[in-house]
């Protein structure tokens, strides 16, 4: 027994950090904004962070090494030396495998382009460099993006992100630019919304997240691009939305993400394989929550001889569901059903309950889920069930 425990531990271990591991791996693009959205969402990850790329250099500096910058002749121009230093990093594209592309528009929005005379270039502000004779000899400023290649720079960037990392989530945040008086910048803000709003059509990954003016509370030092917790909890809440986070937060589903997730998994042919299982079987139903609305909504049941459903809600009183008696899980053996279909996430829980707290009824009595879950489902519902951690 004990070699049993030691080898069910070493397989949990095994494939806990393929299907359990919490942390989220993120590679970022950001500014404060998105730094600080980011420290609202409440998720546990690891995370490899770009201040200063720009999507045009991102592409470009993948592909041409001469324009890589040169993190030590860089230190030397920057005014805080140590901090830019630390942030600073040499190829976006050359970084691992993430979970999540996460960026803001900042880079896009407000920063420009110096080029060495040798070739290299940076990403960064006139007000964030130490500008002197030398500098000026050596470095001449490509401004910032032009405003008609944003689109077409997004495009190569999301391209180019889809070939090495496949089809992994972009969250794509949008700096509110409703504090800047300047109207070349409101400009640049409209069309970075529009661009990135347009390749969502070309793009199934990429979210966009904006929010309107009256959302955007400045920061007390008057800064036009420093924002407030209301601006930062409001745009959190809008990517909380998003089903990747979601599920990494264990976010409830409401009805349109169960109605979805179930759509998915061609549920009306695994309806009619039950229906043909159990034909002329009295089945009951365990659970009526908003999954087996969902079912109930959207799928023909007609074919399953179901004679009530079984939930803790009728320890107290009977009640009636879409036209079905609903009981307590006590009366389980008075209906004799033939099998006991599980309406809810968390299959192996119900069915160890019953099995432990109704043991009155037949072991002819068929337990199994009313949902076609796929292998990985499975796997991660079974690890993180009561029975795994009774061992």
């Amino acid at each position: 027994m004990q070699f049993l425990k030691v080898l069910f531990q070493e397989l949990y271990n095994i494939i806990y950090f393929k299907f359990l591991d919490k942390k989220v791996k993120i590679l970022a693009r950001n500014g404060c904004l998105g730094r600080d959205v980011l420290s609202k969402l409440g998720l546990d990850y690891r995370i490899i962070s770009f201040s200063r790329t720009r999507v045009d250099y991102a592409v470009e500096s993948y592909f041409d090494k001469r324009k890589v910058y040169k993190p030590a002749e860089a230190c030397l121009i920057l005014k805080n030396k140590v901090l830019n230093f630390c942030e600073l990093k040499n190829v976006f594209f050359k970084s691992p495998k993430p979970d999540l592309l996460y960026m803001d528009s900042y880079s896009e929005l407000t920063q420009q382009l110096f080029e060495n005379k040798s070739g290299w270039q940076l990403i960064t502000h006139y007000s964030e460099l130490d500008i002197s004779e030398k500098f000026n000899n050596e470095f001449s400023c490509c401004g910032l993006l032009e405003k008609e290649l944003l689109k077409q720079k997004y495009f190569e960037f999301f391209s180019l992100a889809r070939k090495k990392y496949g089809n992994i989530p972009i969250i794509f945040i949008h700096f509110p630019t409703t504090f800047d008086e300047r109207e070349k910048f409101k400009e640049r803000g409209k069309t970075i919304l529009e661009s990135i709003e347009s390749l969502t059509k070309c793009f199934d990954n990429l979210y966009s997240i904006s929010i309107e003016d009256g959302y955007v509370v400045q920061y007390t030092d008057g800064m036009p691009y420093h924002f407030s917790d209301p601006t930062f909890e409001e745009v959190a809440k809008r990517i909380k939305k998003i089903d990747f986070i979601k599920k990494k937060l264990n976010l409830p589903m409401d009805y349109d993400d169960i109605k979805k997730w179930i759509l998915g998994k061609n549920f009306q042919n695994y309806i009619n394989k039950l229906a043909l299982k159990y034909k002329n079987k009295k089945i009951l139903i365990y659970g009526c929550g908003l999954v087996f609305s969902v079912i109930m909504d959207n799928f023909d049941l007609s074919g399953l001889n179901i004679i009530a459903i079984i939930d803790m809600r009728a320890n107290k009183e009977e009640f009636f569901f879409q036209g079905l008696k609903v009981i307590s899980p006590n009366k389980i053996s008075e209906y004799n059903p033939d099998a006991i279909l599980a309406a809810t996430y968390k299959f192996y829980d119900i069915y160890d309950y019953i099995k432990l707290n109704t043991v009155e009824i037949s072991k002819k009595v068929k337990i199994e889920s009313l949902i076609n879950k796929n292998f990985e489902e499975k796997i991660t519902e079974y690890l993180t069930s009561k029975r795994w951690f009774s061992y």
